[in-house]
């Protein structure tokens, strides 16, 4: 079941301007640097609470349809389903009427379900991958991340500012203390794939 990130979010949820205002950095020698350990820091959040910040495409892969009724879709906010597209028994790619789904975005991860009265299509026999699932995660804009998973991001930007390399003052940068448990109310828990 493997889950590709097919593109980046296009922006950042911290701008170079509030990320230079919490770093109290007033010259521009630093921007290029600045951008890259925003995307770094933001990054690092979305792999810690398994949760996509802004708009990314995501595919999800299956070797066939489920016995079940749903499909979990990680890395939530799920705000669109975009194609489903399977091989036929013949092995002919064909792209799933979308008449046939609906998109739980509520539940956490979300789930792509069947519609009232529609069933699975069948698939070729033993086609690895034989499902492929677009769809895209994360919230409108950098206006909509609740701050508090910006605040985490600024506080990781400023130390990776600080400590530019692995071991600083002979401490490993893993031993620096983060404030983690600020995103532990957006993290994904998920007891089954």
């Amino acid at each position: 079941m493997p889950i590709t990130k097919v593109t980046e979010a296009s922006s950042e949820p911290v701008s170079l301007s509030e990320a230079k205002a919490h770093l109290r950095v007033d010259h521009t020698d630093d921007d290029t640097l600045i951008g890259a350990l925003i995307t770094a820091a933001r990054q690092d959040a979305e792999a810690r609470m398994g949760r996509t910040l802004l708009p990314t495409s995501w595919k999800l892969e299956l070797d066939a349809f489920p016995a079940g009724r749903c499909i979990r879709l990680h890395w939530p906010v799920v705000t669109a389903v975009t194609s489903v597209k399977y091989r036929d028994p013949a092995g002919v790619q064909e792209t799933w009427d979308p008449a046939n789904y609906q998109l739980d975005a509520t539940s956490e991860p979300a789930r792509l379900c069947l519609a009232p009265d529609a069933d699975w299509p069948d698939t070729q026999d033993d086609r690895v991958n034989a499902v492929e699932i677009l769809y895209t995660a994360g919230w409108a804009n950098a206006a909509a991340v609740p701050g508090v998973i910006k605040a985490w991001i600024k506080l990781r930007l400023g130390t990776l500012y600080e400590h530019r390399a692995e071991v600083s003052a002979g401490m490993p940068i893993s031993q620096i203390p983060f404030v983690d448990h600020l995103l532990d109310p957006y993290r994904v828990w998920s007891l089954s794939p």
